[in-house]
């Protein structure tokens, strides 16, 4: 499935719940790049890139475009289906921009799971829930506090940050001090001066507007769960004192069960055959003599020597050894997903081996694998 035609859509998002502000803008809308990647087969898949504005980051939308239009000519022909063949291939036409890059590389995914019929949630490992909490702040201000550490299991409303604003408390003071003295005024001046008293009066009523506004806006400082949580990833608490915009991750939080998911070679399915149900073992890299007992929930039906998780290549510095020329394995490789049985001491985006049945694989097989790896290192120094 080779690239046969790229085109590019400009469209202007609008920002959901107005104006969004941040220390050196205001955005009313976003400016989004669309990416329409046709296939030889006809397949075609969609992507998308939406800098937050160009003083956000080092990342603006016209920046996305050039680097897209820059690219687009070399990559006609070139495999969409073998994605790290095809994020070479840009990496070797453009330095950087990965913002741009980013498109192509979830259009090249909408193709691969229309042709295969999977989504991309499938193709990048399985969607463990169809809602994901991420808290961020809300509001520009300086980390007071970081009240939450990875692992911390949080009910509804409890606080993970709290930042502060000085010009928002000034703000709010002064409009707590216009509220009552355009209160003092109106009820001084209705007797004697009923149409200053008025005047005072709808001065009162927008001030009360104007403190209502701050105060929002003082609460959006606060950091807070929305349902009962476990906290996976926060900054650490030597950012505290730190300035944070609007929109800077502060932590990522989920709930529900920990999940692996992870690859099981053919010939160790052949040795040990499992099946959704059957109980593995887990055990991480960070903690070898720890293992972890899980229950098979999806096991894919066909394997496949295309790899989409690249950490877990040679490569990369993962245990599976693949083709450099191909990016695909030297074996087909079957997917798995299991959730965590009881309790586990885990921490989230670990990896490590899963352990199935009793199979062990053979002397010759173990020394011929270990030797593929090394001469793969090899080739990469």
């Amino acid at each position: 499935m080779k690239i046969r035609r790229i085109t590019l859509f400009q469209h202007d998002l609008p920002v959901k719940g107005g104006t969004y502000r941040m220390a050196n803008a205001s955005v009313t809308h976003l400016d989004s790049t669309i990416v329409r990647v046709e296939s030889d087969c006809g397949t075609v898949g969609w992507g998308e890139t939406c800098p937050v504005g160009p003083t956000y980051a080092p990342s603006h939308a016209e920046g996305a475009r050039a680097a897209i239009t820059e690219m687009a000519p070399n990559l006609i022909g070139v495999h969409l289906d073998k994605r790290v063949l095809l994020n070479r291939e840009m990496d070797s036409l453009l330095n950087g921009h990965r913002y741009a890059k980013a498109a192509i590389d979830t259009a090249a995914y909408d193709a691969i799971g229309k042709k295969t019929g999977r989504s991309i949630a499938n193709l990048l490992g399985g969607a463990v829930t169809d809602r994901v909490p991420s808290y961020y702040a809300t509001g520009d201000g300086f980390i007071e506090s970081i009240n939450a550490q990875p692992g911390d299991v949080l009910t509804t409303g409890e606080p993970i940050a709290i930042l502060s604003n000085p010009t928002l408390e000034h703000n709010l003071k002064s409009a707590e001090y216009e509220l009552k003295r355009a209160t003092i005024l109106s009820e001084a001046l209705l007797a004697e001066d009923p149409s200053a008293a008025a005047i005072h009066r709808e001065s009162a009523e927008a001030a009360k507007a104007r403190l209502q506004r701050e105060q929002e806006r003082l609460s959006e400082l606060s950091i807070n769960t929305e349902s009962a949580c476990t906290v996976l990833e926060v900054l650490p608490r030597r950012d505290e004192g730190k300035f944070s915009l609007t929109g800077d991750r502060i932590a990522h939080v989920g709930s529900g069960r920990w999940v692996i998911r992870g690859l099981v070679r053919e010939a160790a399915l052949s040795h040990a055959p499992i099946h959704v149900g059957d109980q593995i073992a887990f055990r991480s890299t960070s903690a070898q003599g720890q293992s972890i007992h899980a229950r098979v929930t999806r096991l894919e039906p066909l394997g496949t020597r295309v790899i989409r998780h690249e950490t877990l290549t040679a490569l990369a510095g993962g245990e599976i050894p693949i083709a450099p020329e191909t990016g695909e394995a030297n074996e087909p490789y079957f997917e798995l997903e299991a959730v965590i049985v009881g309790d586990a001491n885990i921490a989230y985006g670990i990896t490590g081996n899963i352990l199935i049945g009793s199979y062990s694989e053979p002397i010759a097989v173990s020394l011929w694998r270990s030797g593929l790896r090394l001469l793969q290192k090899l080739e990469q120094n």
